[in-house]
């Protein structure tokens, strides 16, 4: 979820997603945004090398992204498996 800008040409869908992210219950999805998506997207980047990004064109970067989720996915399935407690992903990666 992220904020919504009103413009002249703004279609109705827009304007209630607008109208949404200002309400009380928008504001306090958005206020999740920083304990749960914002520390995994981090983690991402910082491990895969993701920042900058290596390469150009929204085929390439998407197909990169959705790779780079899926091996978080699997190492974290994968620990979970072997039964061991839950670490940042770069302690998953490297044992």
């Amino acid at each position: 979820m992220t904020p919504v800008k009103r413009f002249k040409n703004t279609s109705p869908e827009r304007l209630a997603l607008a109208d949404f992210y200002e309400s009380p219950v928008g504001q306090a999805i958005y206020r999740l945004r920083s304990v749960s998506v914002e520390p995994l997207i981090g983690q991402i980047k910082e491990v895969f090398g993701l920042d900058p990004l290596p390469l150009r064109g929204e085929d390439e970067v998407s197909a990169l992204c959705l790779l780079c989720v899926l091996v978080y996915q699997l190492v974290v399935l994968l620990n979970h498996l072997e039964g061991r407690p839950l670490r940042r992903i770069k302690h998953l990666l490297t044992t």
